[in-house]
């Protein structure tokens, strides 16, 4: 097919902005990814979730670095934001248990966050494509999170079972969290959130975050 001269500059530049919004673009953040209700309120009188295993990996949030995540399963940490905004993580396209096609994800609340980026959220997120967010790797085979509560393909009802009756807002997502005071080694208010994002009745999102403040 002949191009007329007059549209060759215009197929030309459309296709260097096309180019450069691709390069622009960059490794997507959980946050963005996620999409997740920021304002999470107490409902539950205790931490739903305590160690997280990861493969052979055992998870605290607020205590074990990302760099230990990255030793066990490999990646590139990223990081984006600033102030309040500010996340530091790593990604990972796999399976899940019940090989259902997954992104996890492990964050670190650059804000909260000690100067090691310990791990303040993880998540697990459906993903019907398969294809890797920008910036993610692939999950080594095998990989599992297990959380001890009702993750990715579980129904609502499930959810219910677990914590109680909750009603998802607009955009599927239901909130459940925690909040405690702990002395030491000093005193500190312990916020715990566990959410889901359910499309049809079945959960398509679980985040399992912690942020402790004075």
């Amino acid at each position: 097919m002949r191009i007329a001269p007059g549209y060759r500059w215009l197929i030309a530049v459309t296709l260097a902005a096309s180019m450069e919004a691709a390069f622009a673009a960059g490794p997507v953040s959980p946050y963005k990814a996620l999409g997740l209700p920021k304002a999470v309120h107490p409902t539950l009188s205790s931490a739903p979730v305590g160690t997280i295993r990861v493969g052979a990996l055992e998870v605290r949030l607020e205590v074990t670095p990302l760099s230990a995540v990255q030793l066990m399963f490999g990646g590139v940490i990223r990081g984006a934001g600033d102030a309040a905004n500010a996340v530091t993580w790593l990604c990972y396209a796999g399976k899940d248990a019940k090989q259902r096609s997954v992104v996890f994800w492990f964050a670190s609340n650059d804000e909260m966050s000690g100067d090691h980026h310990e791990v303040t959220q993880i998540a697990v997120q459906d993903n019907p494509g398969g294809a890797a967010p920008a910036g993610c790797g692939v999950a080594p085979v095998g990989l599992r999170i297990e959380f001890g509560i009702p993750a990715v393909g579980s129904t609502m009802d499930e959810v219910s079972a677990k914590f109680g009756a909750g009603k998802p807002d607009a955009r599927g997502f239901v909130s459940y969290a925690s909040e405690t005071k702990t002395t030491t080694p000093k005193e500190m208010t312990v916020m715990q959130s566990v959410q889901y994002r359910v499309r049809e009745s079945v959960v398509t999102i679980v985040s399992v975050s912690q942020v402790s403040t004075q």
